[in-house]
């Protein structure tokens, strides 16, 4: 009774007699400070809330308390202090009341079954066993709805209570009490229950390479569902504690049902996905799932080497992969790839820290290299190379007065004209150089040469090369001999490139061209000139002192074209040279070709006789080719003396070259008709046999002559056959020849 609480401040002496009240607290004063708990069944005091520091002070606390008559009342009592020295004691204090019964409960046992964390809770079908130890008998009791269960009248004397079958959801107490049943008392035992408990184990998985990313946070919380719905109670997973724990102290059922827990993981984030496998008995497993990021390298190329101007460029490149430094791939680059790279699938974390992609080139020889992020410049400084010129006169120092003050020199690359030029003069010693050459184009070494624009009255002569120098020399052209014409000799050479070692003729012949035309002039060209001729005396020019010449050419006698045939073969005709060295004629023989002939085909034809006697009726006969069953016109004829044995010769198989339609030939004997033929006054039949391939077999087969039937007697018949015989000879014979012909047909 919570206002009865008093609590004194006191001395007692040795033997706990109280000798002197110091001070009293009510309940008004103590309510603060009392805790009540187990449905007002217990209840906590806090000394030192109201009391301060009670070192070496004495107290003592009284209340009432209200209980059922023959009640086993037990109270029990603790003392917790913080002090370093602290001292605890407890006790029962049996109260057993005595007196009359309660109506129809007199020395009966009335059971009341709660739950031990809810008082008021009363719980249905708990099961007692009751013996009497006097003898040993027994009887079970079963709570009702309401908790409650009561005895028959019971003999007074001792007894003993046990729990035998807890409700559902509970855990049976499973000790055996003591009692004590006395003669007009009632006895009532209170029992509490504990709830059946369960214990839900949790353990988280990760799959993420063990953190690469970085990105696992320290902690997650799992939640317990109870039947679906959350429960409020949440579990914290760490690395600390190896990612695992326990919902504990869970209730089992709820109502009498098994309550059905799951759990869930509140979310994780960066990119976990959370797969949660197992059962509340066997524990959950809740596994994160994440996908380290990839990143990817790409770059491409550039050249600055003026289009490879100078061919240094490589067919292809190695570009190198490296994470924080360490090389860990590499890939082959061409200009089929347009010079570009990529590097795909790569981690972008390891053990939680981004990595640091780069890339170097493996040294390309001649160029330098310039990478910014992940694209490299490659460059190439073109080789650059100068040619110079040295002019020399042969002219007796001038002797004549017509040097000129300067001369141009005109420069070429690779035989083409470039368009620089260089003006020598007496000033510079005629001397100078091209500089800031172009040393190679398009990867080939250029080739470069000079030419002198013409200089009048002076011959020139140019020596040296690009790498040491040109040297033009110009030499004083003497004047002509009044008189004497100028001329001069041209040799002609013949040269043979044979299949065989043979060559196809004795001789050849050379006509002389001037300025493009014929001058009838011609040289012969044998094995005993050792194909070598020389036309003499040519004009250099068409009177003195004209300094438009002459220019001179050959030509074999025959070749069109480029082309000669020589005894049936065919030769192309080159020329090398000049009027100066003289000019080379290669005759080069030309591998023949094989005529496209459509191919062709035989067909042999052979008579097979099956006689009734051994003599043929005939001498011979006609066979007939037919080509895709039309006929040709073409005949054999098979006779005794080719043993009956003939061929159809050079067919074409089919209409021109390549054509895969290929022509069907057939045979047929000429008179035969419908399988058969008449000869000599005998019908044979016609067979034939075989194919193209094989040949083809015409079989006659003589046929046996029709017997005549026996004459009727009847005079009827004759009549008959008179007047059928008068018809017959109006018609005339050529009927009756006819009508056999057609029965033989038959």
């Amino acid at each position: 009774m919570k206002d009865t609480f008093e609590l004194k401040e006191v001395e007692i002496d040795e033997y706990g007699i109280i000798k002197k009240n110091i001070k009293t607290y009510n309940y008004e004063q103590l309510k603060n400070h009392i805790k009540f708990l187990d449905n007002d069944t217990k209840f906590e005091f806090n000394l030192s809330g109201i009391l301060g520091n009670t070192s070496g002070r004495q107290f003592s606390m009284t209340y009432n308390s209200t209980y059922i008559p023959q009640l086993r009342l037990k109270n029990k009592g603790s003392f917790t202090s913080k002090e370093e020295k602290d001292s605890s004691s407890s006790h029962f204090l049996s109260a057993q009341a005595g007196g009359g019964g309660q109506g129809d409960l007199n020395q009966k046992i009335k059971i009341i079954k709660i739950d031990e964390e809810d008082n008021t809770k009363k719980l249905a079908n708990a099961k007692f066993k009751i013996t009497k130890v006097a003898d040993g008998s027994s009887f079970e009791l079963t709570t009702d709805a309401n908790g409650e269960a009561v005895s028959p009248k019971l003999d007074p004397g001792k007894y003993k209570i046990k729990e035998i079958g807890a409700p559902t959801g509970y855990i049976p107490d499973g000790k055996e009490y003591d009692l004590n049943i006395v003669g007009g008392e009632s006895l009532f035992y209170t029992v509490k229950n504990k709830r059946s408990k369960v214990k839900i184990n949790v353990e988280k998985a990760w799959e993420d390479k063990n953190d690469q990313d970085g990105v696992r946070p320290n902690s997650v919380t799992i939640k317990l569902l109870a039947d679906g719905k959350e429960t409020g109670k949440t579990l914290t997973l760490t690395k600390a504690d190896n990612w695992t724990g326990s919902f504990t102290d869970l209730d089992e059922y709820k109502a009498g049902k098994k309550i059905e827990y799951t759990i869930k993981e509140e979310s994780v984030g960066n990119g976990y996905v959370s797969v949660i496998t197992g059962s509340a008995e066997d524990g959950y497993k809740v596994t994160n799932t994440r996908e380290p990021e990839k990143v990817k390298v790409e770059g491409k190329k550039t050249w600055n080497d003026k289009d490879n101007q100078d061919g240094k460029r490589p067919a292809e490149i190695t570009i190198n992969l490296l994470k924080n430094g360490t090389k860990i791939n590499s890939v082959k680059v061409k200009e089929a790839d347009g010079w570009k790279w990529k590097f795909e699938g790569l981690d972008k974390y390891e053990n939680g820290k981004e990595i640091t992609y780069s890339i170097t080139e493996e040294q390309v020889d001649g160029y330098s290299v310039e990478i910014n992020g992940y694209d490299v410049k490659n460059s190439y400084t073109p080789g650059k190379t100068s040619v110079q010129v040295t002019k020399v006169w042969e002219d007796k120092n001038d002797q004549d007065g017509v040097r000129p003050n300067s001369v141009t020199i005109k420069l070429l690359a690779d035989g083409k004209e470039t368009g620089k030029t260089l003006t020598l003069t007496k000033a510079d010693n005629w001397t100078g150089t091209f500089t800031d050459l172009d040393e190679y184009k398009e990867g080939k070494k250029i080739v470069y040469t000079v030419e002198e624009v013409k200089v009048k009255d002076y011959e020139t002569v140019i020596t040296g090369d690009q790498e040491k120098g040109f040297t033009i020399t110009n030499i004083r052209i003497k004047p002509w001999t009044p008189m004497i014409p100028p001329t001069r000799n041209i040799k002609v050479k013949k040269d043979w490139k044979l299949l065989t070692a043979e060559k196809p003729v004795d001789k050849i012949e050379v006509e002389l061209y001037k300025d493009g035309v014929a001058t009838g002039k011609k040289l012969e060209l044998n094995k005993n000139n050792n194909w070598i001729g020389e036309f003499k005396n040519l004009e250099v020019a068409n009177g003195l002192g004209n300094i438009n010449y002459h220019k001179y050419t050959v030509k074999e006698v025959g070749e069109k074209s480029y082309a000669i045939q020589l005894v049936g073969k065919w030769y192309g005709v080159s020329y090398t040279g000049n009027m100066k060295d003289g000019f080379t004629i290669t005759n080069k023989e030309k591998t023949p070709w094989t005529p496209m002939i459509p191919p062709t085909r035989n067909i042999k034809v052979t008579k097979n006789w099956k006689l009734l006697t051994a003599e043929k009726p005939v001498d011979k006969i006609e066979v007939e080719l037919y080509k895709d069953g039309v006929a040709t016109g073409k005949k054999l004829v098979l006779t005794k003396d080719n043993n009956w044995i003939g061929e159809f010769k050079n067919l074409e198989v089919a209409n021109g070259l390549g054509n895969i339609n290929y022509h069907k030939y057939t045979v047929k004997e000429v008179g035969e008709i419908d399988k058969a033929i008449k000869l000599d006054g005998k019908v044979f039949i016609v067979s034939y046999e075989g194919d193209m391939k094989t040949g083809f077999k015409i079989i006659n087969k003589e046929k046996p002559p029709v017997q005549p039937k026996n004459p009727n007697t009847s005079d009827n018949f004759t009549n008959m056959t008179f007047i059928s015989i008068t018809i017959i000879s109006a018609l005339g014979l050529g009927y009756i020849s006819l009508n056999k012909n057609k029965k033989i047909n038959r």
